[in-house]
C-alpha cells in the first residue's frame, strides 16, 4: 500500500492543499455567524449587509471546493483501484500452477471483490477521512484557542476522551472483519460451484440440497456481518454520546462567560460552532483509527502480496526449433510423496512420441512436468547438449489439455485466447480441425462452452495448439470427444506435422501406435520402457501384459512378443 500512496505523492499533495483551504473557509462560518448576531445586537445595517453577503461568498466557494475535494479523492480512488487489481491479477497469473491451485476460485473472486472493497472502505477512506480531519482539527483549534483558551482546552479534552473509548474496543472489529473475509470466499465460492455444476444438480434432483447448503454459507456471512455492523453501531453511539456532551459543556461554559461579561452572544455561537468543528475532526479521527486497526490483517495480506511482484508478465519468447532435448533424473514429490520418478528420456524435434500405460499411471503428471506445472521437481535438462530447465521446455510445448477449455467471446477469441493472428491463418487452422462447417454457426461461445457440442469445443482446443506454431505439441487424450472422421483427420494432421507430437493416449489400437518413433511406457510413476511398438513387444514384458489386458480384441499382438509365449 505504501508504494501506491508514493506513486500517486502528486496528487495526494494536491488533495491535503485543497482540503486545507476548505478547512480555512469552513472555520469562517463560524465568523461570518459570529459577525452577524454582532449586527443584530448593534442595529448595524451595514455590518449585517456584508454578513449576508460574506454568506453567500461562503456558500459559492465552500460548494466549488468541496466540488473540486471530492474530485481529486475520486481520481486517487480510481488510480489505486487499478493499481490494486491489476497487480493482484499480475500475481495470480505470475504463480506456479500448484501454488494457483491451492486456493479456490471463490477465495481469489473474494480478493477482487470484497477484499477490495474493504481497503476502500476501512483503509483508503480512512486515509483520505484522517488527512480532512487533521487538518480542520488544527484550523479550528487555533482559531477558538484565540477567542477562549479554556473552552478550547475543555473541548479538546473530552474530544480526546471520546476517541480512545471506542479504540480501546478496536480489536474485536478487526476479528469480526477477518472472519467476514473468510465466510464470504467460501460463500462465494459455492455459488460458484453450485452453477457450474448445475448439469449434476438437474440431473440428480439435489435442488433443495444446494439450496440448504447455500442457506448454511449464506447465513453464517450475513449474521457475522450483523454483528460487525452492530459493532460499528455501538462505536457510533458512543461517539455520538461524547458530541452532545461536548455541546452541552460548551453552551454551559459559553453561557456562563457571556453572563459574566466574557463572552458576546455572537462569540458563544461561534464557539458552538467552531467546538463541533474540532469534536467532529478529533472522533473521526478515532473512527479513522478503528477502522485502519480492523482492516490490518487484510491491508497486510494483499501488501504482502503486491511485495512478491517478482515476475513481469512479459510475451514469452520461444525458440521455432531444436535438435535433441534431454531430461534425466527427475522425479516429482507432493507431500513426502513420490508422484513420478525414474524419467530419463530423449526427444528429438519431428519426432512422435505416444506415452500410454494404466490409470492413474502418473501420463498426465508426465505432461505437467514437460509443462512446468509442478512443484518440488528434481531436474537435469539439456536442449541441444546446453543446461537448461523446465521452464525453458514448457516456451517450445503447445499444449491440447484433457479437459477442453472455453472462454466466453467469440470463436475468433478462443483459437487465438485474444491474441492478434492474421485472418488467413486462423481460417487454416479452422479446416485443419474440420471446424469449418460449423465456423459460421458458433460466432460466440457461451460461457463454459455450453452453447457448442464437446466435439466442436475439443476441436476449438486443438485448433488453439495448431496456431501456436510451437516446435513441440503435447496432447492428453486428443480423441476425446470427437467423432471417428475428426479423429481420424486430426491425428493424421498431428502425426505428418514436421514437430515433435508427445501423444497421451488410451488408443492402444496397434496399427495408431505403430505410426510412433516411440512409445513411452508408464507405470506406478516410472518410466519403465521407451522404444518402438514393436521393438517393446518383443522386449518388455510388462509393456506386453498391459496390452494383452487392455488391447481392443482382435489385434494380434502375439507374434512380436517371444519372451512371453
Amino acid at each position: 500500500m505504501k508504494r501506491v500512496l508514493r506513486e500517486e505523492r502528486n496528487k495526494i499533495v494536491v488533495f491535503i492543499i485543497s482540503t486545507f483551504i476548505l478547512g480555512l473557509v469552513e472555520v469562517s462560518f463560524a465568523t461570518i455567524i459570529q459577525k452577524f448576531i454582532d449586527s443584530l445586537e448593534s442595529s448595524d445595517i451595514t455590518k449585517f449587509k456584508l454578513a449576508i453577503f460574506s454568506f453567500t461568498v461562503f456558500l459559492v466557494v465552500n460548494y466549488i471546493l468541496n466540488l473540486f475535494v471530492i474530485w481529486i479523492q475520486s481520481v486517487l480512488t480510481k488510480n489505486i483501484h487499478l493499481y490494486l487489481k491489476s497487480n493482484l491479477a499480475k500475481y495470480f497469473l505470475s504463480l506456479g500452477y500448484c501454488d494457483f491451485s491451492e486456493t479456490t476460485t471463490g477465495e481469489k473472486m473474494n480478493c477482487f471483490d470484497y477484499k477490495i472493497s474493504l481497503i476502500e472502505q476501512y483503509f483508503l477512506d480512512s486515509i483520505f477521512s484522517m488527512i480532512q480531519s487533521t487538518l480542520m482539527l488544527i484550523i479550528a483549534s487555533v482559531y477558538l484557542y484565540q477567542i477562549s483558551p479554556l473552552i478550547c482546552i475543555i473541548v479538546f479534552a473530552l474530544g480526546i476522551v471520546s476517541m480512545l473509548v471506542p479504540l480501546l474496543l478496536g480489536k474485536k472489529l478487526n476479528d469480526l472483519v477477518s472472519e467476514n473475509v473468510v465466510l464470504s470466499g467460501e460463500y462465494l465460492h459455492f455459488i460458484k460451484e453450485m452453477f457450474q455444476g448445475i448439469l449434476a444438480v438437474k440431473t440428480f434432483q439435489k435442488e433443495r440440497t444446494f439450496f440448504e447448503k447455500f442457506e448454511e454459507k449464506l447465513f453464517k456471512f450475513e449474521q457475522n456481518a450483523q454483528l460487525l455492523n452492530v459493532k460499528n453501531g455501538e462505536y457510533n453511539q458512543i461517539s455520538g454520546f461524547f458530541q452532545y456532551v461536548i455541546i452541552i459543556s460548551c453552551l454551559c461554559f459559553g453561557g456562563f462567560l457571556v453572563l459574566n461579561q466574557g463572552l458576546t452572544l455572537g462569540k458563544m455561537i461561534a464557539v458552538t460552532q467552531i467546538s463541533n468543528l474540532i469534536v467532529g475532526p478529533i472522533q473521526q479521527i478515532g473512527s479513522s483509527v478503528i477502522d485502519i486497526l480492523a482492516s490490518k490483517d487484510i491491508t497486510k495480506e494483499m501488501s504482502d502480496i503486491f511485495l512478491k511482484q517478482s515476475i513481469v508478465l512479459d510475451k514469452k519468447v520461444y525458440q521455432k526449433g531444436f535438435d535433441n532435448i534431454r531430461i534425466s533424473t527427475c522425479s516429482v514429490t507432493k507431500d513426502n510423496k513420490k508422484l513420478l520418478g525414474g524419467v530419463n528420456i530423449s526427444l528429438e524435434y519431428g519426432k512422435k512420441y505416444c506415452i500410454i500405460g494404466p490409470n492413474g499411471s502418473g501420463k498426465t503428471t508426465f505432461g505437467r512436468l514437460m509443462l512446468n506445472l509442478l512443484n518440488d521437481v528434481e531436474e537435469r535438462v539439456f536442449i541441444d547438449r546446453e543446461a537448461s530447465n523446465l521452464e525453458d521446455v514448457a516456451k517450445l510445448i503447445s499444449y491440447v489439455p484433457q479437459n477442453s477449455i472455453a472462454f466466453k467471446g467469440t470463436l475468433k477469441d478462443n483459437i487465438t485466447l485474444f491474441e492478434r493472428y492474421d485472418d488467413k491463418i486462423i481460417d487454416e487452422v479452422i479446416r485443419d480441425v474440420n471446424l469449418n462447417n460449423k465456423s459460421k454457426e458458433i460466432q460466440m461461445i457461451s460461457e463454459n462452452g455450453d452453447n457448442i457440442s464437446g466435439g466442436e469445443l475439443r476441436k476449438v482446443n486443438i485448433a488453439r495448439a495448431f496456431l501456436e506454431d510451437r516446435p513441440i505439441i503435447l496432447v492428453d487424450e486428443f480423441e476425446s470427444a470427437l467423432d471417428e472422421e475428426s479423429s481420424k483427420l486430426i491425428a493424421d494432421k498431428f502425426l505428418s506435422s514436421e514437430k515433435t507430437v508427445i501423444m497421451i493416449s488410451h488408443n492402444l489400437e496397434q496399427s495408431f501406435l505403430q505410426r510412433f518413433d516411440s512409445i513411452i511406457f508408464i507405470e506406478n510413476g516410472e518410466v519403465t520402457a521407451m522404444g518402438k511398438y514393436e521393438v517393446l513387444l518383443k522386449n518388455c514384458d510388462n509393456f506386453y501384459k498391459y496390452l494383452i489386458q487392455t488391447a481392443p480384441s482382435g489385434g494380434n499382438i502375439h507374434e512380436y512378443n517371444t519372451t512371453s509365449v
